[in-house]
């Protein structure tokens, strides 16, 4: 929660020759100004991205997946419950990757992908699986992915 600004916030400092937020004095946009309608504007847009941006934080921390069964089956088990169809098809497209190019290549395309990239840790961990040649999982949840992310 913050306050919003208005006009009559604003006193003006002969000094400096600049009107200022009676309320706030951190080094804000609009804070200190020489119109106290547009500073009033400024500050209120600003205060709203920063309140916006923590939401978002927020969201992120609460939506993280971070992988606990470490392992191909893990992997597929969040494709099965917060994958999307490209995710999913990305995933077993990396799992079948034959060599270097091909794992490289449908990786950087799941990197624009939000969820796999930006709500969980997974990126490591395909990344060392594929390092190490790591091909175990179980049959039952590839099948699953694979349906799920129209492979089959």
């Amino acid at each position: 929660m913050f306050r919003l600004a208005k006009p009559e916030d604003y006193e003006f400092i002969p000094d400096i020759n600049l009107w200022e937020l009676s309320f706030d004095k951190r080094p804000v946009r609009g804070v200190r100004c020489e119109d106290p309608v547009l500073g009033a504007q400024q500050y209120n847009d600003t205060q709203q991205s920063i309140l916006l941006n923590r939401q978002r934080q927020k969201l992120r921390k609460q939506n993280f997946f971070s992988l606990e069964n470490i392992s191909w089956d893990g992997i597929f088990d969040w494709c099965l419950s917060k994958g999307t169809q490209e995710e999913c098809y990305l995933i077993v497209k990396l799992y079948y990757a034959k060599n270097k190019d091909e794992h490289y290549s449908t990786l950087s395309k799941l990197k624009k992908c939000e969820g796999f990239y930006h709500e969980s840790d997974l990126y490591l961990w395909v990344s060392m699986f594929f390092m190490s040649g790591n091909k175990i999982a179980s049959t039952d949840k590839l099948t699953l992915v694979e349906e799920k992310g129209g492979y089959i």
